[in-house]
């Protein structure tokens, strides 16, 4: 076991290594939990969800730089996830095969994207504020 993953169980515990992180190797799974506790509101999970995608073999170095050092608040997490979705979506438009279900949004009022499963958009950056403001960026929808 290396010494990162040692850490994170220490810190978070065993329930840090879920069926979820252990069976997948496509680490855009744990931007789409970030996504969602971001969503939600939820700054504990959010926190939990941030540091899980470090146990993704996949994960690019440059994300894992930036989830060294997790913030408090939902704030500081949203500005984090702004960063780290820049990596979720280069690895998404280098990866075809890790694609499936998932979809890149935007939204230009935070000027920000995110990945997400394919459905209705679910805004993280301004949930509380304009929970589905934005639009799938790719793939370019059919017209």
């Amino acid at each position: 076991m290396n010494l990162l993953l040692s850490t994170l169980l220490l810190v978070q515990g065993a329930p840090a290594l879920s069926s979820h992180h252990q069976g997948s190797t496509n680490w855009l799974e744990g931007c789409v939990a970030t996504h969602k506790a971001l969503f939600k509101g939820d700054e504990k999970t959010a926190a939990k969800a941030l540091k899980g995608m470090l146990l993704y073999k996949t994960t690019p170095q440059a994300a894992r730089q930036l989830l060294l050092n997790i913030p408090k608040g939902l704030k500081a997490q949203r500005n984090l996830f702004k960063k780290v979705s820049v990596q979720c979506r280069s690895h998404w438009q280098k990866t075809p095969k890790d694609r499936s279900n998932f979809v890149v949004m935007t939204c230009p009022m935070v000027d920000a994207d995110w990945i997400q499963k394919a459905g209705k958009l679910e805004n993280p950056y301004a949930a509380e504020t304009m929970p589905h403001c934005g639009y799938q960026l790719l793939p370019k929808k059919k017209k």
